[in-house]
């Protein structure tokens, strides 16, 4: 039987917008509200700019992480959020991770982490 830790979910926003995506310090404010959205607890956060116009960033929850990179000159950003605990509401925090980076379009995997016993 495999025992279940937590979720990952893999988000692909395609065709976003280029400024927002482009913008570290904005970037770490979407995420600190995806955070708040998903009802995990932060524990801290990093971003980075990337020359010439990329993000790097990550938030650190209690229930694990959220990261993220982004490719301004293709309209493009890979997130990852990877949360424990059944408290949390990440249906909302992807919708508000779309709307925020203006995504005309996303695509998520799901994939459960844990280990077979």
């Amino acid at each position: 039987m495999q025992k279940i830790y937590g979720y990952h979910y893999i988000v692909e926003l395609v065709d976003c917008d280029r400024k927002t995506i482009s913008d570290t310090q904005l970037l770490e404010k979407i995420l600190l509200s995806v955070a708040q959205k998903a009802r995990a607890v932060v524990m801290g956060s990093y971003f980075h700019s990337l020359p010439p116009e990329g993000v790097t960033g990550v938030v650190v929850l209690a229930e694990s992480h959220i990261t993220i990179h982004t490719w301004p000159e293709d309209n493009y950003a890979a997130v990852d959020l990877f949360v424990c605990g059944k408290h949390t509401q990440i249906n909302q925090a992807i919708n508000l991770l779309v709307q925020e980076c203006r995504a005309r379009d996303f695509y998520i995997k799901k994939l459960p982490r844990g280990s077979s016993k």
